[in-house]
């Protein structure tokens, strides 16, 4: 029992002297390396803060290790001269297939910059920081460093001129692609390369052949370069060579034609493929591809304005005022020439309607009343084209009709009301061509309206109306002081107008004279005026303030006739409103009840707009219907 025990406590101490031996193994390496550490730091420090090169450090074969820079400036320049001296470069220089040339160099003509080789071997070592500055002691110890030299030719050095002569017995300028306009084709000439030597390679061939100390005969063939022509952008000639074929047309501004132009183009793809098959300087030949405008210049001149599509006259009447308006506004609108797609709007052009755009005060309609009010009458040339557009079968854009019928116009419901801003009348040239509109007043009172154009369809248009139903105006009477007691008086202001309701349609008719499609247009209710009779309030137990008997409604409708193929009807002599006129009345008249006019639609798809302008607004709110 006590053996086995005291054997234990033998091992116990060997296994203790066994990790002691360990532990100082490990404390003896430790030491070691902190002492190489250190030991490296103070090597680092002292390249580091060092100014001699480090050992075993050659340039150009030129030991520099522990100089400073200047002794190794002073070193280089003294071995500078013989560093190369004995030394020569060969190399071989192939002018064609058949023919090449040998060229030698000495080496009295290379030299180097002492200056820049002693900077760079004394920043060896120094220019990885100073943990840096060890390793590369440690590699010059070791192996060394062998620095490249910064060679170039000496100033009297002859190889300018030899590779300058080599150059001029092969040298070709490249031709670059240029190309040409004839005719209707596309001359490409396809450019050539050129050829010649890269005189600054071959400089530089020789001096890494000094540099590395080549003695292979030759050191290194040279062949000439080709330079082939710039890539020719066929799509950048394409952009150059491109023109969109253009109609003929008139100016926007000046309204003056605009010569058609051809369009011109080529194939991108195909001028690609015969290119690529034409050889250097030889020329290709593509053809243009040529678009023929629509409308040639010519087509276009002999086209314009060549037919009358309209053709319109209404009789003028009313004061010297109304006339002078309606002639002002005539000369604002003659001379329109509206371009296909182009509106005309004929505030746009006759507005403002005030008296510094000259116009005069003349009859109106304003609240229910005829009073004069400034550009009065003007309405009837708007009228009378908006008549010229429907013969001319153009597109109507924007019209209103007026409160009562004006009575001008020979159709029933082709009268278009304007004033301020709105309403307005506008319609559209939806024809292929320009047109042009001629208007004027005559000493005899008519204003004429002429559309100018180019009749493409042989279709005019016949506008009518159906009078759906009629209102006849009645006659009321009111109080005003100043009436003489016992008398009364027509209130000039306020004649009486029948009201009507009408559908306007519009026959399209063939050079033939045969309706081909006949269009509903819109339908228009024009409000009746009663005649007002005046008395003084002092009389007003006769009359009480009644209205006299008034005419019921027609209920039977009535349809004014198609106009002829004159499209240019002469109306009768009788163009205003007729007013209804009565006597005085001599007894208190019997109050009656009108009945309401028919408001049934009519049998269409295309109704327009059928609205009144309301006369309940006063002229400052700009709702006043112009006669």
């Amino acid at each position: 029992m006590g053996r086995q025990q005291k054997g234990k406590r033998v091992g116990a101490g060997t296994k203790f002297l066994a990790v002691l031996g360990k532990r100082k193994l490990l404390i003896l390496v430790v030491a070691i390396v902190v002492i190489l550490f250190v030991l490296y730091l103070c090597i680092c420090g002292y390249v580091y803060a060092g100014t001699k090169i480090l050992p075993r450090t050659s340039a150009g074969g030129v030991s520099l290790g522990g100089l400073t820079q200047a002794q190794a400036v002073q070193t280089l320049e003294e071995d500078a001269g013989t560093l190369y001296a004995q030394q020569e470069v060969t190399f071989l220089v192939r002018l064609d297939q058949e023919e090449s040339r040998t060229v030698t160099v000495s080496g009295s003509e290379i030299t180097m910059d002492p200056l820049s080789t002693a900077e760079k071997a004394a920043r060896l070592g120094r220019e990885n920081g100073v943990l840096g500055a060890g390793a590369s002691w440690l590699k010059a110890v070791l192996v060394g460093h062998k620095l490249d030299t910064a060679l170039t030719f000496s100033t009297d050095s002859g190889i300018d001129a030899q590779l300058t002569a080599l150059t001029t017995e092969v040298e070709q300028s490249v031709v670059e692609t240029t190309y040409a306009l004839a005719e209707n084709n596309l001359m490409i000439q396809k450019g050539t390369s050129g050829m010649g030597f890269d005189v600054a390679a071959i400089k530089e061939q020789i001096l890494d052949s000094f540099l590395n100390q080549v003695d292979t005969q030759p050191a290194f063939v040279v062949d000439p370069v080709v330079s082939e022509p710039e890539e020719f952008s066929l799509e950048a000639l394409y952009q150059e060579v491109y023109v969109a074929a253009q109609d003929a047309h008139l100016d926007t501004t000046t309204k003056e034609i605009v010569p058609a132009v051809t369009g011109v183009s080529f194939d991108i793809a195909g001028a690609r493929a015969q290119l690529d098959a034409t050889e250097e300087g030889d020329i290709c030949v593509i053809a243009l591809v040529l678009e023929a405008p629509s409308i040639t210049t010519q087509q276009l001149t002999s086209n314009l304005f060549k037919d009358t599509l309209a053709q319109t006259q209404t009789k003028c009447s009313g004061t010297s005022a109304r006339l002078y308006n309606i002639a002002l506004a005539c000369s604002y609108v003659d001379g329109t020439i509206l371009l296909p797609g182009e509106v005309f709007s004929y505030t746009d052009l006759c507005g403002p309607y005030s008296e510094a755009n000259g116009y005069q005060k003349a009859g109106a309609y304003v609240n229910g009343k005829t009073v004069d009010t400034t550009a009065g009458g003007i309405c009837q040339l708007s009228s009378t084209l908006y008549w010229a557009t429907l013969v001319a079968n153009l597109e109507t854009v924007e019209r209103t009709h007026h409160t009562y019928d004006p009575g001008y116009l020979p159709v029933v419901g082709t009268d278009a009301t304007v004033y301020g801003t709105s309403p307005d009348f506008r319609f559209k040239n939806d024809t292929a061509y320009p047109i042009k509109i001629s208007c004027y007043k005559d000493s005899s009172q008519y204003v004429h309206v002429t559309i100018y154009g180019t009749d493409t369809t042989g279709i005019h248009g016949e506008p009518y109306s159906k009078v759906v139903s009629t209102t006849a105006a009645g006659t009321v009477y009111e109080a005003d002081a100043s009436v003489p007691v016992g008398t009364t008086k027509v209130d000039s202001e306020r004649t009486a107008y029948t009201g009507k309701k009408v559908e306007v349609y519009l026959n399209l008719v063939d050079k033939s004279g045969n309706v081909v499609e006949t269009k509903y247009l819109h339908t228009d209710t024009y409000a009746k005026r009663d005649r007002v009779i005046l008395y003084n309030p002092a009389d007003s137990a006769s009359y009480n303030g009644s209205a006299a008997s008034q005419t019921p409604a027609s209920e039977s409708p009535t349809v004014s006739p198609s106009p002829s193929a004159d499209v240019s009807p002469s109306p009768s002599a009788d163009v205003s409103p007729s007013p209804v006129t009565s006597e005085t009345p001599t007894a208190t008249p019997s109050p009656s009840t009108e009945p309401s006019p028919s408001t049934a639609a009519p049998e269409s798809t295309t109704p327009s707009d059928t609205s009144t302008p309301a006369e309940s607004q006063s002229v400052g709110e700009g709702m006043v219907a112009v006669q």
